[in-house]
């Protein structure tokens, strides 16, 4: 913690000597100090080594070989150490973040009291390692972790974490195989009796059963089973048919349609006997009209016609038979066209393919009827450009488009065409350098700049702004009634204040002392006695920059309570009356 001095009190003790015909005069001199140490300091003359706090007394030479008497009011904060006894897994960062550990020892870190002094740890650390194994394990359809957080259900290599016996992290790592169990549901029709797969088994009735085999993965696979024990086997089926019909054994064509009977092994090896429902429906024909573009590809796709004409083709109808096509063709042809372009980075073609080079480019769109535009694009590129450019300006920066005015520093962008006609993308640098023109009315006829750093000229605002001479300092005093501004050069910037009024020159000011203001600090709510009823009262607030933060106009008051919302900070208030008497104070907004 830095020492804090504070001069309380300087004496000047004069002594003159005489030395034959010359007189020398010795000044003695005596000084009061504040200081914060830790643990102990040394006194200035060197002489002292003090530890305790308290007021303690010194002297030195001061600069004319006379005697300094210096008063040291001395507060000594004590620095403290203490022992930790840490266990850690793999590494341990110090309390102070600057160090980290990964083996046991005794170390040591330093903190800081709340006093500013040192806080020393002697640390006794034991640093224990995490470890890592690995597993290869095969399952059925799932694995619970050894940790229980997971169940794995697919293949894969998997990591787990328990705790080892020193308490750090056990990493095991499976590269696990899951096969799964099998499922299979059977519908079964067997004649009189029917073996299950095992081979466990035989039954003679219908009903549903379960079997159970091994995969190849050393799973189970179980078997549903749906059986069915038939003998000769009834079925009735409808049939629909083009011209004519074939029975499923083969041994029948039937051409029209009515009811009829087929017998064919089922699947059981037992006989199917099927009666059929049969209709008949002849095949179709139709005729259309074809417009199509180069060429044309018949319905079935059996054909490709290049030509106008009339073809024929061939389909299944809705029920499945015939239908016989008459094709009325009309066929038209593509057209295609070059076009010359100048276009800068990239151009789209048509289609939507994006191209950037010099060259002849074709691409294809539908013409008006519908057939393909064959277009050949002849392409010239120009590119766009890209500059950087760093400046300075004073309060606004104007983008060399016009579009933009940057009013603070940072990095901005600008387009503007280049000679080639293309963008010419510009990324600028920009530092917005201000004058600061903050003004405060210090009192009736004074004004003070505000500025560090810089230049002033004061200016008359009611003459053309003309400089008043010899007004160049930081603080300015008027000897008429007028309007003033001051030009601030600052940052190398060159900006005028707003014009402040100065009107009582010459007017007798309110006593001080006639006003009352209560409180201040304030939160906002501010009372003004004005010691005796004022025709009309003015009252203005202005924040250290000089900008306007209040003001009001009150009538045959002679007590104002006004409510100001202004952020934290010190503000000068103005108050005045119609008769030009006017009062300035300090104000703290909390």
């Amino acid at each position: 913690m830095k020492s804090m001095r504070s001069l309380i009190l300087t004496l000047a003790l004069v002594t003159l000597f005489a030395f034959g015909s010359k007189a020398q005069i010795c000044v003695n001199t005596d000084s009061t100090f504040a200081l914060n140490a830790c643990d102990s300091i040394v006194s200035p003359s060197g002489r002292y080594v003090w530890n305790s706090s308290g007021t303690y007394f010194d002297t030195i030479p001061n600069s004319g070989f006379c005697d300094s008497l210096m008063t040291i009011i001395l507060n000594v904060n004590q620095s403290t150490s203490s022992v930790l006894n840490i266990q850690s897994c793999n590494s341990y960062t110090s309390p102070s973040g600057r160090y980290t550990w990964m083996s046991s020892g005794t170390v040591m870190d330093t903190l800081t009291t709340s006093g500013g002094c040192d806080s020393i740890l002697t640390i006794n650390l034991t640093i224990d390692t995490s470890t890592f194994s690995i597993r290869s394990a095969r399952e059925c359809d799932s694995l619970r972790s050894p940790s229980g957080k997971h169940l794995w259900t697919s293949t894969g290599t998997y990591t787990d974490t328990l705790v080892n016996s020193v308490g750090c992290d056990s990493i095991i790592t499976f590269s696990l195989v899951i096969n799964n169990s099998a499922v299979t549901n059977l519908n079964v029709s067997s004649c009189y009796s029917y073996t299950v797969p095992s081979g466990d088994t035989s039954y003679t009735l219908s009903g549903k059963y379960v079997d159970h085999l091994t995969t190849a993965a050393g799973c189970d696979s179980t078997l549903n089973i749906n059986l069915s024990i038939v003998g000769s086997s009834f079925s009735r089926i409808t049939a629909n048919a083009c011209d004519q019909y074939t029975s499923p054994s083969g041994n029948y064509t039937w051409t029209s349609g009515g009811n009829y009977q087929d017998t064919i092994p089922n699947a059981n090896g037992c006989d199917s006997v099927i009666s059929i429902s049969l209709n008949i429906t002849n095949s179709s024909s139709k005729s259309i009209n074809v417009q199509a573009c180069e060429s044309y590809i018949s319905p079935s796709g059996l054909y490709t016609w290049t030509s106008s004409g009339n073809y024929k083709d061939t389909l299944s109808n809705a029920k499945g038979c015939d239908s016989v096509l008459t094709i009325n063709l009309s066929i038209d042809t593509a057209t295609s066209a070059n076009i010359p372009l100048i276009v800068c980075d990239s151009y789209t073609l048509p289609s939507g393919r994006i191209v950037a080079s010099n060259g002849t480019y074709r691409d294809t769109i539908a013409n008006a009827a519908g057939c393909d535009s064959l277009m050949s694009f002849v392409l010239v590129f120009y590119q766009s450009s890209s500059s950087s450019i760093s400046d300075t300006a004073c309060g606004v920066f104007t983008s060399p488009s016009g579009r933009y005015s940057w009013t603070s520093s940072g990095s901005y962008q600008d387009t503007i065409q280049n000679s080639e006609g293309c963008d010419s993308i510009i990324s600028f640098d920009i530092t917005i350098e201000n004058a600061d023109t903050a003004v405060l009315q210090t009192g009736p006829n004074s004004l003070s700049a505000q500025a560090n750093g810089a230049s002033f000229q004061w200016l008359d605002c009611d003459n053309a702004f003309a400089p008043i001479s010899g007004a160049s300092g930081k603080n300015f005093f008027a000897t008429q009634n007028g309007n003033y501004t001051v030009e601030v050069t600052q940052n190398g910037c060159t900006t005028r204040s707003a014009c402040y009024p100065i009107g009582s020159v010459g007017v007798e000011h309110l006593e001080k002392n006639s006003i009352k203001f209560s409180p201040n600090p304030t939160d906002g709510n501010l009372h003004i006695d004005l010691s005796g009823k004022q025709e009309t009262t003015f009252i203005q607030i202005v924040d250290s920059k000089g900008a306007l933060a209040f003001r009001g106009e009150y009538k045959h008051q002679e007590e104002i309570d006004l409510q100001f919302d202004g952020s934290a900070g010190i503000y000068s208030v103005l108050v005045s009356t119609s008769k030009g008497e006017r009062l300035s104070f300090k104000l703290m907004k909390n």
